[in-house]
């Protein structure tokens, strides 16, 4: 079955710079959906809960749980849903 969603976002700094400068933590919970413009060397690190990543154009999804880190070396966009909900922090590489 497929999930629906009940809101789509892209993190954005103050000044619209997107993901670039100090990092920045943001909670996604199950009917969210954040999308991670391409950000290759991003580091994701769950602070809480589950988070279940998927990177346009690969096949397998991530789940990252509470004190896991990945860092993305890929330059597609990263599509981000909290299992039921996630607390993580974004540095910019």
């Amino acid at each position: 079955m497929m999930q629906a969603y009940s809101s789509v976002f892209t993190p954005r700094a103050p000044s619209g710079e997107g993901l670039a400068g100090p990092s920045r933590e943001v909670t996604v919970a199950r009917a969210e959906l954040l999308r991670l413009p391409a950000c290759r060397g991003l580091r994701i690190a769950c602070l809480s809960g589950c988070a279940w990543l998927t990177i346009e154009r690969q096949w397998q999804d991530i789940v990252l749980e509470r004190g896991e880190v990945l860092v993305l070396n890929d330059k597609a966009p990263v599509f981000v849903s909290g299992l039921p909900e996630a607390r993580l922090r974004l540095t910019p590489a």
